[in-house]
């Protein structure tokens, strides 16, 4: 079982600007968090593959085919992964870049290091 948290508020860009309009667009104020959660399972090749589930913006979306790459290290191990999720589905509307509108899509890549204590 997968469970995490990330503030809104930790969403920086290098323009104040953007920061600011994402906030409002997200309702960051009503929801300051984005909770991800899920059912990954450890596959043959090492990595883990589950159902992805996202509260984010006043919404809930799950992404039912997601992998997570895994690399053991001797103290620590890296997660690694991407997943592609709509703007839509979060009930908010695609940005536009000069009065065109962009992607609904949005690609998501992490990586993590989880390290024993």
């Amino acid at each position: 079982m997968l469970a995490l948290s990330v503030p809104v508020a930790s969403f920086v860009t290098r323009d104040p600007d953007r920061d600011r309009d994402m906030r409002a667009v997200t309702r960051a104020a009503q929801h300051p968090m984005v909770q991800v959660g899920g059912a990954l399972r450890q596959q043959a090749d090492e990595s883990l593959a589950g159902v992805l589930r996202i509260d984010f913006a006043g919404a809930t979306v799950e992404l039912p085919d997601v992998r997570v790459r895994l690399a053991h290290h001797w103290r620590s191990v890296e997660a690694a992964g991407r997943f592609d999720v709509s703007l839509r589905a979060f009930d908010i509307p695609p940005p536009a870049l000069l009065g065109i509108p962009v992607e609904d899509a949005v690609s998501i890549e992490f990586q993590l290091t989880l390290r024993r204590g």
